[in-house]
């Protein structure tokens, strides 16, 4: 049996898709640091200006995603980049960044009862992000 499918995506019409997608406006919280949105966090901790690095983190998802992507698309095949998180230097796409792009997930559907619900309600659906 083919389950129904949603892509989560912010420009998709099911409300869910929305809300769960990145850039969706659901602040979160980490110790003092406050985030508008996951795209926020995750084009944030591009910066190594920590005053940057704020900055991006109240943006807009899509204002984050637009100032984050110049750094994404400047790096070179098997160029070594790096992610700046509180008092550490992470290797761009290694296990650590990946687990703290988890942490800001998490955090997110933690801390946003819509959120919740939208993930809850999709239990029976398999969910996917493609924006391909």
């Amino acid at each position: 049996m083919i389950k129904e499918r949603l892509n989560i995506t912010s420009r998709a019409k099911d409300w869910r898709a929305k809300i769960l997608a990145n850039p969706s406006e659901t602040p979160f919280r980490i110790g003092d640091i406050v985030f508008n949105s996951v795209e926020s966090a995750l084009q944030g901790i591009k910066f190594v200006d920590p005053l940057q690095r704020q900055e991006v983190f109240a943006m807009t998802g899509f204002e984050a995603l637009r100032i984050g992507r110049e750094i994404t698309l400047s790096i070179k095949p098997g160029e070594i980049r790096f992610v700046f998180w509180q008092d550490e230097v992470i290797v761009y796409n290694s296990i650590k960044h990946r687990l703290l792009l988890a942490t800001f997930i998490h955090e997110k559907v933690r801390q946003n009862i819509a959120v919740q619900e939208a993930l809850l309600s999709t239990e029976d659906l398999f969910i996917y992000h493609d924006v391909g």
